[in-house]
């Protein structure tokens, strides 16, 4: 049931914001498309602790292409 409340809000914050994007005439980051979704999820993170969660993301993502190979069971990314 959780599973599903989450799902439908983030849906929702995501449909909110791609069509906040659609009337930007600038091109965005993905920082800054990343803080629209925060802010229509209303979590109050600020620039500073959006930035650090993006790059600690960013780590993670590195150190599983780093490590993870065609051995590692698929479960991993359940």
């Amino acid at each position: 049931m959780l599973k599903e409340e989450i799902f439908k809000k983030s849906m929702s914050a995501c449909k909110a914001v791609a069509d906040r994007v659609e009337s930007i005439d600038d091109e965005l980051t993905p920082l800054e498309i990343k803080m629209m979704v925060e802010e229509e999820l209303g979590y109050g993170l600020d620039p500073e602790q959006m930035l650090v969660l993006a790059l600690t993301f960013k780590h993670i993502d590195n150190l599983f292409e780093m490590v993870v190979d065609d051995s590692v069971p698929d479960m991993l990314y359940r």
